[in-house]
Parts: C-alpha cells; structure tokens; sequence
C-alpha cells in the first residue's frame, strides 16, 4: 500500500588475476538494489529466471559488528554468554557454550512471527509483495520460542543443522505452534549423536576420548535404510517371477553380497563406502530426476543429502496417497545394477580388492586461505550424513575424483579440571598460513587420521614449547 524508493549501492570489488600481488588486479563494478525497510532486489546473476523481480528480506542483512564477539570472548559465564547471543540478532548460528558448571546452546537471529500461514502466504515459497501479511507484521519470535537449553535433564545437547523442534517431522509446515523454518539438514547426523550420546551417558561418565571417537564417527545412517531395502529385494528374485530376470545381471549378486557384509562406514579402506555412494547417487536420480526434470541438477548439487533423503522417504512410502514410486524393489534392484556395472566400467569387477573409498573420495582445500589460491586434496574418511561430514560430494561417471569442501573448518573437545581450567583439544586441517610448512603438514595428517592435540594454556608450557620470541616495541 505504499510506494518504497529503490538505493542504488555501487560496490568495487578487487579481482585478483591468475598469479598476480594480493591486493591489486582488475576492478568489477556491481550495483544493487536496497529496499529500505524490505530487502534486496535479488541480481539477474543469481537469480536468473524470467519471472520478474524478487525481493528478499531476512534479518541477517543487517551489519554484523565485531563487537558482538569481543562480548563472547569475554563471557565470563553461561548467563554472560547467553545475554551475548542474545544481542546478536544478526547471527544465524547455534551457538553452544560451556563452563564449569555446565551447558548451554542458544540462538540469537531475529526471526519473524508468522502471524498468519495461508494459501499465498506460505513463507516457504515466493510471496506477494502486494499483501502487507508477507512483511513480517507481527515483529519477531520472543526468546522463549527461540531454541535454547541448559541440558538440565539430559546432561547433553546435540545440534547438527537439524530441525531444532521436529516440527518438520510429519512433513508439514502448516500445523506447527509456530513457523520456525522449513529447510534443514536431514537429522541423520543429529539422530546418530544423540543415539551414541544416550548410550554413553546411560553408562555413567563421558571420557573426552569418547567424544573425540564421536566426532570421527563414520557409520551412515543411509545406508542402514537402504542397504536391508536392497538385501529385501534381492531376495525377491528367486520368488517373484518379475525379477527373475535379475539374477543373471552381471555383477549384482557381488554387490550385494559386498554391501551385505559392509560394516556401513564410510571410511578410505573400505570398498562397502564407494558400491554405497553410487548406489545412493544413481537411485536418487532414478527416483526423482524425472519429477524435476529442470531442477536436479541444481538441487543434487545444492544439497545433495537432501535430495538423497527424499529419494529415500519416497521409496519408504513416506508421502501418503501419492506414489512416487511405482515398483520399489524394481527401482532398487535397477539402480544395483546400473552400480555393478559403474564397477566393472570402472574397476573391471565387482571386487572388494580392486578399489577403496580412497582411491575416489577427496577433500579440497583449494581457497581455504583465500580465493584462487591452490592449496591440496586429499582422501578422507566420511560422506553425506555421516557426524563426520562431508556433503555436496561431487558426482560424474566419468569423474577422477569425487570433490568435497564441505567439511568440518575443525574438531574441538573441552573438558575442565578440578580447579574449573579448561583443557581444550582440537583438530584442524590447516595450522598455519604457511600450507607447506612442517606444522601444517603433521597438522593435515592429524586432521585426516581424527587425532586431536591439546591446546597450550598454561604459560609455563606455552614458554617450554616457544621456539621464536618476536618483542614489538613502540
């Protein structure tokens, strides 16, 4: 009902060019759009479909100021920490805490109270400008209905980027007590914690090597889904006539015989890991790259656990009166072969001895230390759903290598002493700015094979450990 004026903001961005000094190369200039009060008109760049413009507004625009993690630095305790979340109201994170009294997990971006959730105002989709419902009305969620906890009951907390209230479990988003968001991580990781954490916690005290072996956990939740679909399957082919004609694929029985005795972690020795990661890639794209036939691409590789997890719950049935998928042991019992055969073309034989994980799985830290800088690759442990992750692993037939970025930036395990003095260890995969230094090296390799090193604190060791003393003067 009103009229808002568009800013134009001119941005200068500096390009570095292949090889050049840090600092200098050649100049792009970019101008945006800024509605006052609303959002941003989204650049043709990133979005560029034919259905005019879009404007998108989330309370993370806003400045960020630095200021807010000097406050969580110098939180004193889990009531200072949780009053500097609390200001932070442009940071999307969990942000988690501990002291030596306790726990604490809390979340301080703004997040907007859906007054009203109507066809056309669904805000999970592209909403109409013109209804002055759309604009966020009814201010922000108050802190009570933000996610936060103290653990008094449990004794732990687990957050993986996972639905922190489950009210996405019954797949609607229109029922809840309150609209919080609609995409999330696939709890896969958050359920694989919370099961190990239950358990160790029901045996009495956590030692901090049980949460570094957690942090390095590699069983896939996946695959105890879709593996005993397969096994199911297969063993419909000695009764069901339609699938008899299976039992002469080349390759499947081996398959499956291999998957059948997989241990189902994802690991660089294991061959399980690669049958298993083909077979998860190609019947996900079996099942539902016919349904979007213009958006696969772009959503496998946008979130490609996702798309992986609603394959998934479509073969399960999980979607009630609509059939996804037609004959499910079929599409299983296809995709397994369309998989032996990936490892005969590629291995010459469906053998155990003939390939491992490591031979295609890698981890790239190219532009860790700044765009266009080539740093490393190397294999590592873990996949899609795993706690230790690695998601949006590349995927192409004929690919050298499956890639992957998204991998944890660090490990780190605390603990505190009689005396409440933290004792903090960690893992990182890049200790220095100088990539081929020594540190960096045994760094990457403690990285790789989950080994953490304690950090030094006290200053006694910190001085036993010095091996160059730099004074600055004025």
């Amino acid at each position: 009902g009103e009229v808002a004026p568009i800013e134009y903001r001119t941005e200068q961005i500096v390009v570095r060019e292949p090889d050049g000094p840090v600092g200098e190369g050649r100049t792009e200039v970019r101008v945006y759009e800024d509605v006052d009060g609303f959002g941003v008109v989204l650049p043709e760049e990133l979005l560029p479909v034919p259905f005019g413009d879009f404007v998108v507004g989330w309370t993370g625009y806003r400045g960020r100021p630095a200021r807010w993690f000097m406050e969580l630095n110098r939180a004193g305790d889990l009531d200072e920490f949780e009053a500097a979340v609390d200001r932070m109201v442009e940071m999307n994170y969990n942000f988690v805490a501990a002291d030596p009294t306790g726990i604490a997990m809390r979340v301080g971006v703004e997040t907007p109270l859906r007054n009203q959730l109507a066809p056309g105002r669904e805000p999970w989709l592209a909403m109409d400008a013109a209804d002055p419902e759309s604009m966020w009305p009814g201010g922000m969620l108050d802190r009570a209905r933000m996610p936060g906890s103290r653990a008094l009951e449990r004794g732990f907390l687990v957050t993986a980027n996972n639905d922190p209230f489950g009210f996405t479990a019954n797949g609607r988003l229109d029922d809840d007590p309150w609209y919080y968001g609609s995409f999330f991580a696939p709890g896969y990781r958050a359920h694989r914690i919370e099961q190990e954490l239950a358990e160790l916690t029901g045996q009495g005290g956590v030692e901090l090597a049980d949460m570094m072996a957690l942090q390095t956990d590699h069983r896939s939740g996946l695959a105890d889904d879709l593996v005993p679909m397969l096994e199911s399957a297969w063993q419909g082919v000695d009764t069901d006539p339609e699938l008899a004609g299976y039992a002469d694929q080349e390759g499947l029985a081996e398959l499956v015989e291999l998957l059948s005795g997989w241990d189902r972690r994802m690991v660089r020795e294991s061959a399980g890991a690669v049958a298993f990661a083909v077979l998860a890639r190609l019947l996900a794209e079996d099942v539902l790259a016919d349904d979007i036939p213009l958006a696969w691409d772009f959503a496998v590789e946008l979130q490609t656990v996702a798309m992986i997890k609603i394959a998934m719950l479509a073969l399960q049935g999980a979607f009630p009166g609509q059939q996804v998928v037609a004959e499910v042991d079929v599409a299983v019992l296809d995709a397994a072969s369309d998989t032996a055969a990936w490892l005969i073309e590629r291995f010459g034989a469906v053998d155990p001895s003939a390939f491992s994980y490591a031979d295609l799985k890698v981890t790239s830290l190219d532009h860790a230390l700044g765009y266009g800088m080539p740093l490393s690759r190397v294999p590592t442990d873990g996949w899609e759903d795993t706690v230790d992750v690695s998601q949006n692993i590349s995927f192409a037939p004929d690919a050298e290598q499956w890639i992957t970025s998204y991998v944890p930036v660090e490990r780190t395990v605390a603990r505190f002493d009689e005396d409440g003095v933290p004792e903090l260890h960690v893992a990182c995969p890049l200790w220095s700015s100088e990539p081929d230094d020594p540190d960096s090296q045994a760094a990457l390799d403690d990285y790789v094979e989950g080994r953490h090193r304690r950090l030094l604190f006290d200053r006694e060791e910190i001085e036993g450990a010095l091996r160059e003393r730099i004074e600055l003067r004025r």
